[in-house]
C-alpha cells in the first residue's frame, strides 16, 4: 500500500516538474522549427543558385563556396540557440 502512495506522489511531482519546464522551454521548440525551416530554405537557395547559373559557370568550386556560406549562417544560428539555452539553464540554476 505504501508503494502505491509513494508512486502516486512521485507521479504528481513528476507531472508538476514537467509542466513547469514545458512552460519555460516552449521557445526552444519554436527555435528548432525555425532552424529547420532555415535549413530547408538554404537547400532550396543552393539548388536555385546552382540551376540558375549558365552551363559553363557551373563548377564545383562555386557550389562549394555557396554551401560553405550557407553552413556559416546555420552555425551562427545554432550558436545563438546554444547561447539561449545556456542562459536559460544558468538562470534556472541561479534560482536554486
Amino acid at each position: 500500500m505504501e508503494n502505491y502512495i509513494i508512486g502516486a506522489g512521485v507521479s504528481v511531482l513528476a507531472g508538476i516538474f514537467i509542466y513547469l519546464f514545458r512552460k519555460r522551454f516552449d521557445n526552444i521548440d519554436e527555435d528548432l522549427k525555425s532552424i529547420g525551416k532555415d535549413l530547408n530554405e538554404f537547400k532550396l537557395h543552393v539548388a536555385e543558385e546552382f540551376v540558375s547559373k549558365k552551363e559553363h559557370e557551373k563548377d564545383l568550386n562555386s557550389l562549394k563556396e555557396l554551401v560553405k556560406e550557407g553552413f556559416r549562417s546555420i552555425h551562427k544560428r545554432f550558436d545563438r540557440f546554444e547561447e539561449y539555452v545556456r542562459k536559460e539553464l544558468d538562470g534556472k540554476e541561479d534560482k536554486k
